[in-house]
């Protein structure tokens, strides 16, 4: 999916991503939800929830990319932990 957001929100959405850091998603869904959804409604269609839980896939996909960069052994709790996910 292909996100349209002004160049502040994208440059510090693209540092982020860039860095080989997990990104706590509760933080990160904190600062930028306003404008986000203020962004939602960009070409007259709505993103909606489905491109928030796109966002959070994203994020979840790019933790998964720096744990396994850093970590040659992790426990389920610990993982779950840095990808902000429940056990089950």
């Amino acid at each position: 999916m292909l996100f349209l957001f002004s160049a502040h929100f994208s440059s510090l959405m693209l540092k982020q991503l860039v860095t080989m850091e997990v990104i706590h998603w509760a933080n990160l869904w904190e600062m930028y939800k306003d404008e986000f959804e203020n962004e939602k409604n960009l070409l007259g269609g709505s993103l909606g929830p489905k491109a928030a839980e796109d966002l959070k896939l994203r994020i979840i996909e790019h933790n998964i990319l720096v744990v396994s960069k850093y970590y040659s052994r992790i426990t389920l709790k610990r993982l779950s932990e840095l990808l902000c996910l429940s056990l089950q």
